[in-house]
C-alpha cells in the first residue's frame, strides 16, 4: 500500500525561499529594499575599480575575473581586498565588506556571511549562512539547485545564482546545524530532473497527527502533509525498509516513491 498525500512544505521547490535581510518571504517570494553599493565603489566589468571618496578619486587594479562584475562562488574574484561579491537587495551582484559568519552559522543581515555564502532564512526566527554553488561537488553532500526569486521580476528566478541544498536525514534532522532547533524536510524539483533533495527548516511543538499549516509547526523528524481529505497534519518521517512509527501508526511509502541518495522515505499514518 502506498500513501497518496501531498507534501505541504513552505519553501521546498526549485525556486526556494528568498532568505536573509531584505530577501524575505516563503515559497520563493521575495522583495528588495534599499541598500548601498558597499564602500563607495563597484566593479565595472574591467579589472580597474574607480573609488570616489570626499571629492578625491583613486583607482586600484583588481585581479582578472572570469565573471562580471564579480564571482559569487568561492574562490571569489572581482572585488577589492576585504570585500566580497554578494547579491544585493535588488538582486544584482555587488562588492561589499566581507561578513564574518561561516557556513551553517546563524547570521543576521544580508551581508553578514563570509565570502561565498549568503545569509538565508531557514525559519521565521533564524537565518543561516548557505554557500553559493555552480555544481553539486561544491555542496558538501547537498545538491546545487536552490534558486532565489528575482526582486525585480516576482515569480522568476535570479539568473546564474544558485545555492546548495542541505544534506540531512528527515527522520532525525542529522546534518542540520546544531543548536538552532531545525528539522530536515524532503523536497523535489518541480521541473527538469525532478531530483529529490533535503533542506533544514524551523520546527514547532506538533507531534504525530497534530494540525499544521506548514512544517514549522511540526517537531523535528516530522513534516506537515496535506492528506487526501485535504486536512493538514504533522506526520513522522520514516524509512519503509526499516520502519519506526509512533503508537499504532504504519510507515507508508509515498506515491510516487521518494528516494534520497538511494534511501526511500515515507510517512507514518
Amino acid at each position: 500500500m502506498r500513501l497518496h498525500i501531498l507534501l505541504a512544505f513552505t519553501c521546498l521547490s526549485a525556486l526556494a525561499c528568498a532568505k536573509g535581510n531584505t530577501f524575505q518571504g516563503t515559497g520563493g517570494n521575495g522583495t528588495g529594499g534599499s541598500g548601498d553599493t558597499g564602500g563607495g565603489g563597484q566593479t565595472t566589468g574591467s579589472t580597474t575599480t574607480i573609488i570616489s571618496t570626499g571629492g578625491s578619486t583613486t583607482s586600484s587594479t583588481l585581479p582578472p575575473c572570469d565573471e562580471q562584475p564579480c564571482k559569487l562562488v568561492s574562490p571569489q574574484c572581482g572585488c577589492a581586498d576585504g570585500e566580497m561579491c554578494a547579491i544585493g537587495d535588488t538582486g544584482d551582484r555587488e562588492c561589499h565588506a566581507e561578513g564574518d559568519k561561516q557556513i551553517d552559522q546563524e547570521c543576521v543581515g544580508l551581508f553578514s556571511c563570509a565570502a561565498g555564502s549568503l545569509c538565508v532564512q531557514v525559519s521565521t526566527q533564524k537565518s543561516v549562512c548557505s554557500p553559493y554553488c555552480d555544481n553539486d561537488n561544491q555542496c558538501n553532500g547537498g545538491i546545487c539547485l536552490i534558486q532565489l526569486n528575482d526582486p525585480s521580476s516576482p515569480g522568476q528566478a535570479l539568473q546564474d545564482v544558485t545555492l546548495c541544498s542541505d544534506d540531512c536525514d528527515p527522520t532525525t534532522a542529522a546534518g542540520c546545524p546544531p543548536g538552532l532547533n531545525l528539522g530536515c524536510q524532503l523536497g523535489q524539483e518541480s521541473t527538469g530532473q525532478m531530483r529529490v533533495f533535503t533542506i533544514c527548516g524551523g520546527t514547532g511543538p506538533g507531534g504525530q497527527a497534530a494540525t499544521c499549516t506548514d512544517s514549522e509547526d511540526c517537531a523535528a523528524g516530522y513534516g506537515c502533509f496535506t492528506l487526501s481529505d485535504m486536512s493538514q497534519k504533522c506526520l513522522k518521517y520514516c524509512k519503509p525498509a526499516s520502519p519506526s512509527c509512533p503508537g499504532a501508526a504504519t510507515c507508508y511509502s509515498f506515491d510516487p516513491q521518494l528516494l534520497y541518495k538511494g534511501v526511500e522515505f515515507g510517512a507514518c499514518l
